[in-house]
């Protein structure tokens, strides 16, 4: 299988109000495609909460992975959602703490799914105040449009 290192994608959150606060219903743009500039960058929020019925709708990206690869077991069909012409699959299902989280924050999701980083690979850990070691996933464009993975440390260390 080839690497997903450096593959582009992009997610949309709709968040519902459950019983034990909000959770939001991930969807997102891998495999399918590379979450297309052009039509990223025309999704309206507030429009596609709207359209489905959800509290609010998530941007998130776009993202680059960062592993090797990511193994995930099969099985059933999973369901897909189309916003703005972007063909997105329903990857997970994650409880939201805060709607505004503070940076470095544990949020567990359960994608059933493996991160697979290869012998050789540059990876970059976060080490919390418990000195458990977090190994970095991807990078976002969301706040810096022009950062890449080779940038990215940089400004970690300012």
């Amino acid at each position: 299988m080839s690497t997903v290192f450096g593959e582009r994608y992009g997610e949309v959150l709709l968040v519902r109000i459950g019983a034990t606060g909000p959770e939001a219903t991930v969807y997102n743009t891998f495999p399918l495609n590379d979450c297309p500039a052009e039509l990223w960058a025309k999704l309206d929020a507030q429009a596609i909460a709207a359209e489905h019925g959800a509290a609010a709708a998530l941007l998130n990206g776009p993202r680059y992975w960062l592993m090797s690869r990511i193994e995930k077991d099969g099985g059933t069909e999973t369901p897909r959602e189309t916003f703005g012409g972007i063909e997105m699959l329903q990857q997970a299902t994650v409880s939201l703490s805060s709607m505004n989280p503070g940076p470095y924050s544990v949020n567990e999701v359960d994608r059933k799914a493996v991160f697979v980083y290869d012998s050789g690979t540059t990876v970059f850990e976060l080490v919390d105040p418990d000195g458990r070691r977090w190994v970095m996933q991807t990078y976002s464009q969301t706040v810096d449009p022009g950062l890449t993975w080779t940038t990215s440390p940089h400004s970690a260390t300012g």
